[in-house]
């Protein structure tokens, strides 16, 4: 069965010297935003973009006890998830669930994504996938809306 809801996003590299990795890409041609510290994943993250390649999610961790350090011990820095954007969060994940996939980090909100949450699952098939909801979700304050 295929999985129409998931939108290839980026590719996360796992890094332990985020500002190293960002000038290598940037002579490969790629655009870096800001370094965004992620205290939820315990790292600091930047998105590089470049016109006719994917994006690029660098992720470094910031302290010993963040998700990244222990991929960053094994092969210091390299591909670390392939991340899909999805309609609804929780659907996806039940989806990849269903196919033996193990929820191992989240849901949470995500700084580098404007704060919509993420979550990430494991799967020996696929190995460490990021699910990214497509919009955030929207909490009812009263009479206005906000977002969360």
């Amino acid at each position: 069965m295929l999985l129409p809801d998931f939108i290839f996003h980026h590719v996360g590299i796992a890094t332990p010297d985020i500002k190293g990795s960002i000038r290598f890409y940037q002579e490969l041609g790629y655009t870096s935003s800001e370094i965004y510290n992620d205290p939820e994943q315990k790292a600091a993250i930047a998105l590089l973009r470049r016109p006719d390649g994917p994006v690029l999610e660098l992720i470094s961790p910031t302290d010993k006890t963040s998700p990244v350090q222990a991929w960053v011990d094994r092969i210091r820095c390299g591909a670390y998830h392939v991340c899909y954007e999805v309609n609804e969060l929780e659907e996806g994940m039940s989806l990849l669930a269903g196919r033996g996939s193990l929820l191992v980090y989240g849901p949470v909100p995500a700084i580098a994504f404007g704060l919509r949450r993420v979550a990430f699952l494991w799967g020996k098939e696929s190995g460490l996938v990021e699910l990214l909801e497509k919009e955030p979700r929207l909490l009812r304050v009263n009479s206005e809306t906000t977002e969360v």
